[in-house]
């Protein structure tokens, strides 16, 4: 009985096993990492980019659908028949509100201008026939340049008779 052998493993061989198992597992799960950082690094990118693009669809819809774009206090009014539309310009978001709605949109304004005819206005209520944004988002700079077309009407208003030759 004592001349029967049970066929077994060596220490040695279980503990290069084992080496070569712990390397293998390290491999997936640095590759599984890898991909994870990857998948959320994008997925934080478009998202941004998202934000980004909506921003654009609604000032560009809000300004050319207004009868009269005016300068506020912290930013402009897009005064359309049936409602009032406000954007709230900040350093680091920028607010839509459209009556109870409102939208926050993360970007970073770093400069700003509004302008009509080509002259920068400053005062409160002056209307507005362009606005310059630029800023930043995902560390990228993006400028926004939004031209307003008014009907003669419009403008025949909005000019001043002490300023006509």
């Amino acid at each position: 009985m004592l001349l029967r052998k049970i066929p077994s493993f060596s220490l040695i061989e279980m503990l290069v096993v084992m080496v070569l198992s712990s390397m293998v597992v390290t491999a997936i799960y640095f590759a599984y990492l890898t991909v994870n950082t990857y998948q959320m690094s994008l997925t934080r990118k478009y998202s941004a980019l998202e934000e980004i693009i909506a921003l654009n669809d609604r000032l560009e819809a809000d300004i050319r659908n207004a009868d009269e774009v005016l300068k506020s206090d912290s930013g402009l009014q897009c005064l359309q028949t049936e409602v009032t539309i406000r954007y709230g310009i900040y350093r680091n978001y920028v607010v839509r509100q459209q009556n109870s709605v409102i939208d926050t949109f993360h970007y970073r304004v770093s400069e700003q201008a509004f302008m009509f005819q080509g002259k920068v206005q400053a005062e409160r209520g002056a209307a507005l026939d362009e606005v310059v944004l630029e800023g930043q988002i995902a560390n990228q700079s993006i400028r926004y340049h939004i031209l307003k077309r008014y009907d003669a009407a419009s403008l025949v208003r909005f000019i001043k008779p002490d300023s006509i030759p």
